[in-house]
């Protein structure tokens, strides 16, 4: 037998294309080293203590000398001065509770 051939007609369709927004990136921006900046300082000559003075911030290690004016970046500076008022903190407290002893 013979197959009888059916053809369907395909209506057209119409396509809309999706909306696409393009979107700007904001400026790139590098992050400064904070290393970078640097500060002033001179840090007393203590008897009893090393002529230098270590600190160390995120693997970054510096040895400043005492008793001259040198330049060091800023987040070491902040750490060696923060680390000479806690030891003066601690020299206070020390007397204070000495002489409460005493009495």
């Amino acid at each position: 037998m013979a197959e009888k051939k059916t053809t369907k007609k395909v209506e057209d369709t119409e396509v809309k294309e999706p909306k696409v927004e393009v979107a700007i990136a904001p400026e790139v921006v590098v992050a400064k080293d904070p290393f970078d900046e640097k500060v002033e300082r001179m840090y007393p000559i203590v008897r009893g203590e090393d002529s230098h003075i270590y600190a160390e911030v995120n693997g970054r290690g510096y040895q400043v000398q005492r008793g001259i004016k040198v330049l060091v970046p800023k987040p070491i500076a902040e750490v060696i001065d923060n680390m000479v008022a806690m030891q003066f903190e601690e020299d206070q407290y020390i007397k204070k509770a000495t002489e409460k002893a005493k009495k």
